[in-house]
Order: C-alpha cells, then structure tokens, then sequence
C-alpha cells in the first residue's frame, strides 16, 4: 500500500506543473500597466490637487462678499421696509382714534338732532292756529271774528 501512495504522489508532482505551465497566460506589458484613470493622481502632485481644492472653497466664499455699493443698497432696502412697516402701524393707529371720535361725534348729534327736534315740534305747536286764537282771547282780550 504504501508503495502505491508513493507511486501516485510522484506523478502528481510531475502533473501539477505540466498544468500550471499550460494554463498561465501570457501577459502583454499592456495588460500589466495601470490605465491613465488610475495614475492620474500618482504622479506624487497630490499637494497641488488639494491646493486646487483649497483655491475652489476660497473662490467660492468670495462670490458672497458684497461690494459698498451692494452694503449702501441693502441698508437702504431695509430703511425703506422699515419706514413703511412704521407707517402702516401709524395708520392704524390713528384709524383707531378716528373711529372713536366718529363714534363720539355719532353720539353727540344723535341728542343735539333729537334735541332740535323737540324745539322744531314746540315751535310747530305754538306756530299752530288754533294755539294763536287761544292766547290772543285768553290773555290779550282780543274777540276772534
């Protein structure tokens, strides 16, 4: 038995790199270098790559920054916005008072215009005729014909 092991290691070591001989391809020297994508950045200019990154993030804060002329034209929009604001709340407020003197006002000719109104009825009934003859017989003496 172990003659027959021996027998068939043997010939598995000289099969083993018969095999591997024949299925090993040929490389090209194509096949082994790495692509441009894959190089692009291992020249070792790994430094300007982030100093171009570094550059991207400042050029892109500046383009905020206003100008004097663009900090003088805000303030105004704001002072315009804050004028009108101030003047609708003014408004209101006077609207406001307005209306309670036109209610007061409302009130005070209610009673001054029933007031004339009872002086006109009085007027009316002392103007009447028959209250004429009546005073001018009863206290003036005078005979009605």
């Amino acid at each position: 038995y172990s003659a027959m092991q021996a027998e068939e290691q043997t010939a598995a070591v000289q099969d083993a790199p018969a095999e591997e001989n024949a299925e090993a391809p040929t490389l090209s020297d194509d096949d082994i270098r790495p692509t441009s994508t894959t190089m692009q950045f291992g020249d070792g200019d790994t430094s300007q790559v982030f100093n171009d990154l570094e550059k991207s993030k400042e050029d892109s804060k500046s383009i905020y920054k206003l100008n004097a002329r663009g900090k003088l034209v805000v303030v105004l929009y704001a002072l315009v916005v804050t004028v009108i604001l101030a003047l609708i709340v003014l408004n209101t407020g006077v609207l406001k008072s307005l209306s309670g003197e036109i209610a007061s006002l409302s009130e005070t000719y209610a009673a001054k215009s029933s007031a004339v109104a009872a002086q006109e009825a009085q007027i009316n009934a002392i103007s009447a005729d028959s209250h004429i003859a009546e005073v001018a017989e009863n206290d003036f003496g005078m005979i009605l014909r």
